[in-house]
């Protein structure tokens, strides 16, 4: 996959924008499912992404006792621990380089919207982050930050955190691989696309915002939440919109 040059900083984290990841997503899919674009509207197909992804290897295992850990990009290979179905029992694996692991509770089909955003996000590193990963000293520093984040980030795995609030290369490496899979699950034009087909003046425009985040949900495989933090971030929700526990996006104040 050609992607188109950018800027580093000293630390080798690159510096693009949400527009550019935007751009480079909707570059891929066009070359991967050009019909997504011109018949039906559909999933992007991740298996076709990784068959594609020069040189890299996809594995399931049971990643931690804990669970926390969803996925990793394997730059280097090397050993890693991981554990059995009951998380209780611990062995190593030799990983080979350039690997993407995903935690295997998420093959079960009642995850696989979280499944197809860790796998995204995986790939988002995958593609974007490798001169920054061939650094040990980075790679030291980014799982440091990563043992203290983990379970901050798997949290908010379906979110975006304001740019204000990234203070590190872990943050913003971490920023771009969560940017990376929205727009790669839900690529821009494809999400207007749709927009414009549920699109309809004759009902209130919070009820239209709540059947397009269904019909996204449903149509791209990805979860309500992440479905609604793309909305957002698109400018189609509001930006003082927000989920109610019930599920119903509601503006300010509801």
């Amino acid at each position: 996959m050609n992607l188109p040059y950018y800027k580093l900083t000293p630390e080798g984290v690159p510096v693009l924008s949400s527009e550019q990841i935007n751009r480079i997503t909707d570059q891929l899919v066009r070359e991967l499912q050009p019909e997504l674009y011109y018949s039906q509207i559909d999933a992007v197909s991740l298996s076709l992404v990784m068959k594609h992804l020069s040189g890299w290897h996809f594995a399931g295992r049971y990643l931690s006792k804990s669970g926390s850990l969803l996925g990793l990009a394997c730059f280097q290979g090397g050993t890693m621990p991981i554990t059995d179905e009951t998380r209780t029992a611990t062995d190593t694996l030799a990983v080979p380089p350039r690997s993407i692991l995903v935690d295997r509770r998420l093959f079960q089909k009642e995850y696989e919207r979280m499944f197809r955003f860790t796998l995204a996000h995986e790939i988002g590193h995958a593609l974007l982050h490798e001169h920054f990963a061939s650094s040990s000293a980075n790679m030291q520093a980014y799982q440091e930050q990563g043992n203290q984040r983990r379970l901050e980030d798997t949290a908010e795995r379906f979110g975006i955190r304001e740019k204000k609030e990234l203070n590190t290369a872990y943050d913003w490496i971490e920023w771009q691989a969560n940017a990376f899979a929205s727009s790669l699950l839900m690529p821009k034009t494809l999400i207007r696309q749709t927009r414009n087909l549920v699109f309809s003046e004759r009902i209130p425009y919070m009820e239209f915002l709540n059947e397009l985040c269904i019909t996204v949900t449903d149509v791209f495989k990805v979860s309500h939440t992440a479905a609604f933090y793309r909305l957002k971030e698109l400018d189609i929700a509001p930006e003082d919109s927000h989920i109610l526990p019930n599920g119903v996006i509601a503006e300010k104040g509801l």
